[in-house]
C-alpha cells in the first residue's frame, strides 16, 4: 500500500515589518504588512522584515517546516528551518520569523515560500521589489 503523506495546512502566511509575541497572553501582533518595497539601488541589503505563519496540526508527530525567500532567478536568498513537534492537545501552531540582512540582488518578484519536508508547498506570497 502506498504511503499517504499528511501535511499541516497553512492558515496564514503574512509578510510584515515586525511580529511580536505577547508573553502574558500568547497572542501574536503583526505590524506593517506589505507586498512590495522600493529600494534606491541594487543589490541592496534590507535590515529586517518578518514573516508570520499559522499552521493547522497534521497527523504527524512532528513536521519539518522550511520558510524561504526565493529570488526572481529561482535561487534562495534567505532560509529558515523549524521543527514543529505537535503537542497532543494542540490544534495548530503560530510562528513569527525574523529575516535579517537579506540581500536583494535585483528588481523583480521574490517569493516567500512555506514548505513541509519533501518540498510540499504549503503557501506562497510574493514581494515585488522596484
Amino acid at each position: 500500500m502506498p504511503r499517504i503523506d499528511h501535511f499541516p495546512k497553512c492558515l496564514a502566511l503574512i509578510v510584515c515589518q515586525k511580529t511580536d509575541l505577547d508573553p502574558q497572553t500568547g497572542q501574536w501582533s503583526i505590524i506593517g504588512t506589505f507586498a512590495g518595497m522600493t529600494l534606491e539601488k541594487y543589490p541592496a541589503m534590507y535590515p529586517e522584515f518578518h514573516v508570520y505563519y499559522a499552521l493547522a496540526k497534521s497527523d504527524n508527530i512532528q513536521d519539518v517546516i522550511h520558510l524561504d525567500v526565493i529570488a526572481p532567478d529561482g535561487k534562495p536568498t534567505s532560509q529558515n528551518l523549524t521543527v514543529v513537534k505537535w503537542d497532543h492537545d494542540a490544534e495548530g501552531v503560530e510562528q513569527g520569523v525574523a529575516f535579517r540582512e537579506v540581500i536583494f540582488r535585483t528588481v523583480g518578484k521574490y517569493i516567500v515560500r512555506l514548505t513541509a519536508e519533501g518540498g510540499h508547498i504549503l503557501a506562497e506570497r510574493s514581494i515585488t521589489m522596484d
